[in-house]
């Protein structure tokens, strides 16, 4: 990252790029603030994830059951990820890779709103900016993947997936997912 930001800074400031290319790096360049690394850690986490199921699945040895299980266990751990404990984890990584960059968090600026036009100011709840990233960002983006992933792969379905491993490889201490199996039909 200090790299991109040093090349972006250089495109802004040298007379070799036009101004169009100026402007866009100095557009980046003040993009990448606390909350960009932020960002990025919090995806790099879930991405590994993901990255390593991808992989599993695209193999062509890879069979249904193994698949499934695989799956599986990316739900589990992306909901061992939506804890306050891992939003702190991020929070330190973030603030660690924006001190790279000569970066830091600031409370954003709260915007007034005249009483007179809001009838519910007394019923507002204020939250600091680092409680907004941990609700509007980091547990939202946790519960949109984790929801995709459970509507794509549903209770109903997970089971009856697992279970095609017995019409694979048939064998006598598999005769529990062989019931499940036939639970289906």
């Amino acid at each position: 990252l200090p790299a991109v930001k040093t090349t972006l800074e250089r495109m802004t400031e040298e007379s070799n790029f036009d101004r169009a290319t100026a402007s866009d790096a100095y557009a980046l360049l003040k993009a990448i603030d606390f909350q960009f690394c932020f960002c990025l850690t919090v995806f790099s986490d879930i991405l590994r994830l993901c990255n390593v199921v991808s992989k599993a699945l695209q193999k062509t040895s890879t069979n249904i059951s193994v698949a499934t299980h695989q799956v599986e266990s990316l739900i589990m751990e992306l909901q061992e990820l939506r804890s306050n404990s891992h939003f702190d984890e991020c929070w330190m990584k973030a603030e660690k890779l924006a001190d790279t960059i000569d970066q830091e968090f600031s409370e954003p600026i709260r915007r007034k709103v005249s009483r007179r036009l809001d009838e519910n100011w007394r019923n507002e709840v204020v939250m600091s900016g680092k409680d907004k990233l941990k609700y509007n960002f980091f547990f939202s983006t946790l519960d949109v993947i984790f929801n995709a992933l459970q509507n794509r792969f549903s209770t109903e379905i997970l089971p009856m997936l697992k279970s095609i491993d017995c019409l694979i490889k048939p064998d006598v201490t598999k005769l529990l997912s062989l019931r499940t199996l036939c639970s289906f039909l």
